[in-house]
Order: C-alpha cells, then structure tokens, then sequence
C-alpha cells in the first residue's frame, strides 16, 4: 500500500507537502481502512479507492432547521450520506423523493452522489454541513 501512496505522490496527485505515513485508504462505500490483506486478497479485482488524511468525516445535515451529526469514514459516498439523511429526518415515499445534499458553504454546491464524502472534506478540519434539499426543477 505504501508503493500505492508513493506512486500517487510522484504522479502529483497527492500534493508534495503531504506525507505519506498521513494518508489512510478507503475503499468506496466501505467503512473500515483498507488494508494490505485486502489489497493482496483481491489483486484482479478494480476496487474504487479513495486516499484521505481523516479518519472519519463528521458530517451535519440540517434539513428544516432541524440538524442531524454522524461521522462517517471518507470513503463514503454522497449517496449513503443522502440515504442516512432521509432516515434520520423521518422522510419516506414521496417526502424523500428528489431530495439532494448540498454543501453549507456560500457556494451551495450540490454535491455528487456518486462522490466519496471526503471529496468535500479537507484536513485538519475534518467536519462539513450539508442541507439537504429538494432538486430543483427549473420550469418552461
């Protein structure tokens, strides 16, 4: 996993000032670290891995004023972080329909679902707010 991390580095996708011992790696939509066992266990299999320097991302959705927190690992997609969500409000059938995440910043990014929660996330400040929202359906 280390030679994974370093050839990541020397391709300039983790930036220079990072070291390498920071760096935990995730397995998309898997909670736990992956691990060199899982890494040797499966070599042909072309697992989504996502690379982070926080070991689990505390997220709050807040959602008619209303505020839920869970901390989930930064392999997590937006997608499951949705899903928790809609649970968590006591959303169902049509309440939870067209319903998306997007971030607290001014930006009000929407945010991908098919994108690891760490994506939205940067070191040391291991933490975001998302609203979760209706999408918006422009009309005529």
């Amino acid at each position: 996993m280390a030679d994974l991390v370093a050839a990541a580095k020397q391709a300039g996708i983790i930036p220079p000032e990072v070291r390498v011992e920071e760096i935990v790696l995730f397995v998309i939509d898997e909670e736990e670290p992956m691990s060199a066992d899982r890494l040797h266990a499966s070599p042909n299999d072309r697992l989504r891995i996502h690379w982070h320097r926080c070991r689990k991302i505390e997220v709050t959705v807040v959602y008619n004023l209303k505020k839920h927190t869970k901390a989930f690992a930064p392999g997590i997609t937006v997608r499951q972080v949705l899903k928790w969500a809609l649970h968590e409000f006591g959303l169902k059938g049509a309440d939870a329909e067209n319903k998306e995440l997007r971030l607290g910043e001014a930006s009000n990014e929407v945010m991908k679902e098919d994108a690891a929660i760490g994506c939205y996330a940067r070191h040391p400040k291991c933490e975001l707010t998302a609203y979760l929202a209706d999408i918006v359906q422009p009309q005529g």
